[in-house]
């Protein structure tokens, strides 16, 4: 919208006067570095290029009357004033560098300045060599006149402060995609801000209006059409939804827990993947009753066009999805095979591919849908692609015409070791970007144990104090470290080669106890507390939800006498008379008391959601809410009470499988995981014709 001529903004017939204005736009922009027309809404940006006159002071002093001439002779209102062909800028910038024209200034400033006009100039020469049009054209056709329907065109949606991408919403913290176009590619559907919560946004891609929030829709964190594209349905924290298009006949379809994606099929089934997409389930698109189906043991991307086979994404060789598989998995027999090794959050598209992420950016390869089979190697096709490889997720859409929609970032899962304190100052512990998993404050505020995800994931252990970590050699490959209470000894989770997940193991971080094994486990599980006295470490099931208490002894590490209750996370009270946990039991995930060990006592702690609760040296239980973080005044002698949650700390954080934040003996200050490079929440990005691109890119990187 920036760059279109009044001619075009009043709806009028173009040419290429309409590129000579667009023109003009750039090179003001290059030389100012801000828009020639701004505005805070595309009716304010139109408003602007039909009534207003570019700010020409915001010019450097330096630049050359022959340059200021050509500005204006480009962005003259009416078409007839506007300089006639663009061969004729090229004069003027040669005009405007040659020697002895009015760039010729003496002194450091002004040299400086000359040398900005210069790189600017030298671009745009380039540009004309190039032939410059006003749409960005990606893998276009040699013959400049080639119809736009063989050209992949860009633009982009500008997304208002008060309705931007909603990252981080979930309250258990990991995104689902948050774009979704309409079969036909006009609607863009994404899950935005509203106030604290969320709601769905509708923007008409063939429109210049803001986009327009669908009522009924509050607490959406995934949406999908119907195969019309009439309807939209959608996921909420423990329900699966439908909508019309104008937010009209609203209904509730089934229960769905922690589900992140969901497929609309041409047979009018939903089928959806519920606990983070590892449980598959269906349910008709019309209500009634909800059909439990395979475990994949992957979380699922995609639904082929057959409704009979979906994609997964496998996870199981640490932290990083960069490092996992793509699967094919059969919904009758739950039988899969890997079809890419090395990337996650696989889609189909109707040419013949699939698209896939990896590292920070979207790949493609061939893919023949009756045999279930791909070919040839991958293809990176749109780079810096918002994506989580935490949780396997991709921030794209594509639509059966080929558009793309998508918003850029790199992979968000990159961050540094960071804390707060109360009174809002904060600081880094590691400079260097890396995958930072769960972390751990030993009782004496002096280390830090955290799983960092490489190839083979690890535990890390730094000294705050000296300011320096080092590896724990022993914990190679795992993670989810958790320090006993005397600080002499760390239980993690150590992976193994399949098909065995991995066992929990008690190192001795003196170095004067052997290592042993504690508990095989037939499930990816991770320990989560200590008893104060170190003889009871709580242990969770992450793929069942559930947790269970195991005394802190060598032996056979194969017993099956374990007690697993449902809930995740516990954590002990400083006395060892209490454990707190999370459990969904109500529908939503909430923070739980129970007594310990003989738990005939349970009490609910938080209303309105909440997680991973670290019960501190101080006495307090912290919990937390999306990237809300509060406290619970807890007295357990002589009898048990609470006061009322508090607001302790609110940041924007990393959220890392398993416990993603530890907070001080004192609870005074907050330890997280924060982002390398922070989202990009008011923009998304539409590539029209694209999947014919990836056609082309795909067969030439053959």
């Amino acid at each position: 919208v920036s760059y279109m001529s009044p001619e075009q903004a009043r709806g009028q017939e173009v040419d290429k006067q309409t590129d000579i204005w667009a023109f003009g736009c750039v090179l003001y922009e290059m030389l100012t570095a801000r828009r020639a027309f701004p505005g805070g809404t595309t009716a304010d940006v139109l408003a602007a290029i039909v009534g207003n006159d570019p700010d020409w002071k915001a010019l450097p002093e330096a630049t050359p009357q022959a340059l200021q001439r050509l500005l204006r002779r480009t962005l003259a209102k009416v078409p007839g004033n506007r300089l006639h062909d663009i061969g004729d800028a090229k004069i003027e910038l040669t005009e405007a560098q040659a020697p002895g024209s009015d760039t010729t200034l003496e002194g450091t400033a002004q040299r400086s300045a000359r040398g900005r006009l210069g790189l600017a100039l030298a671009s745009l020469a380039l540009g004309l060599a190039l032939g410059i049009v006003t749409m960005r054209r990606s893998g276009a056709p040699s013959d400049p006149m080639a119809p736009v329907q063989q050209l992949a065109i860009r633009g982009v949606v500008e997304l208002s402060d008060d309705a931007n991408l909603a990252y981080g919403a979930a309250l258990i913290g990991f995104d689902s995609p948050m774009l979704a176009l309409s079969p036909e590619g006009r609607w863009l559907i994404y899950v935005g801000r509203n106030g604290p919560g969320t709601r769905l946004y509708r923007h008409d891609l063939t429109s210049f209006d803001r986009a327009q929030p669908i009522s009924g829709t509050e607490g959406a964190l995934y949406a999908f059409f119907s195969p019309d594209g009439t309807t939209v349905g959608f996921l909420t924290e423990d329900r699966l939804k439908r909508v019309s298009l104008f937010g009209d006949d609203l209904q509730t379809l089934a229960e769905a827990r922690t589900a992140t994606r969901a497929v609309w099929l041409v047979d009018d089934t939903i089928v959806f993947g519920e606990d983070e997409g590892v449980r598959i389930s269906r349910v008709s698109a019309r209500g009634g009753a909800k059909q439990s189906g395979v475990n994949l043991l992957a979380s699922m991307s995609d639904v082929l066009p057959d409704g009979k086979r979906v994609l997964a994404s496998s996870w199981d060789r640490g932290l990083s999805s960069d490092y996992g598989d793509v699967l094919l998995v059969d919904l009758e027999s739950g039988r899969g095979e890997t079809l890419i090794e090395r990337g996650y959050d696989a889609r189909y598209i109707s040419t013949g591919h699939l698209v896939f992420a990896r590292a920070g950016s979207l790949l493609a390869v061939a893919f023949d849908l009756e045999s279930g089979k791909v070919s040839g190697q991958p293809v990176t096709i749109v780079p810096d692609v918002g994506t989580d490889s935490f949780f396997s997720q991709s921030q794209i859409a594509l639509a059966h015409n080929g558009t793309l929609a998508y918003a850029q970032g790199g992979d968000r899962a990159l961050g540094r070791l960071s804390w707060l304190d109360r009174n809002g100052d904060e600081g880094q512990l590691e400079g260097t970007p890396r995958l930072f998993g769960a972390l751990d404050l030993d009782a004496q505020d002096g280390r830090l144990a955290v799983q960092v995800g490489d190839v083979v994931d690890s535990v890390w252990i730094f000294d705050l104090e000296r300011q320096e970590g080092r590896r724990l050699s022993q914990a190679t490959p795992g993670g989810w470290p958790r320090w006993s209470s005397s600080g002499q000894s760390l239980a993690f989770f150590r992976r193994n080669d399949q098909p065995d997940p991995g066992i929990i193991m008690i190192t001795d971080v003196t170095g004067t106890a052997e290592p042993y094994d504690l508990l095989e486990l037939q499930i990816t599980g991770s320990p989560s507390a200590w008893t104060p006295d170190d003889g009871t470490v709580a242990i969770s099931n992450w793929e069942e939800g559930q947790f269970a208490a195991v005394d802190v002894r060598p032996g056979d590490p194969t017993r099956t006498d374990i007690e697993w209750l449902r809930g995740w996370g516990a954590t002990f009270s400083p006395d060892g008379k209490w454990m707190a946990f999370t459990s969904d039991e109500t529908g939503i995930w909430e923070i739980y008391i129970r007594s310990w060990p003989a738990g005939d006592v349970v009490h609910q702690i938080s209303a309105g959601g909440g997680i991973e609760p670290r019960w501190c040296p101080c006495g307090a239980l912290f919990y937390r809410v999306g990237d809300e973080f509060w406290r619970v005044e807890v007295q357990t002698d002589p009898e048990l009470t609470w006061r009322p949650a508090k607001l302790a700390f609110e940041t924007d954080f990393i959220d890392t499988p398993g416990i993603s934040f530890d907070v001080s003996s004192d609870g005074n200050r907050l330890y997280v995981v924060k982002q390398a490079k922070l989202d990009i929440t008011n923009r998304i990005h539409i590539v029209a014709n694209w999947s014919q691109e990836v056609g082309r890119l795909v067969a030439e990187g053959q």
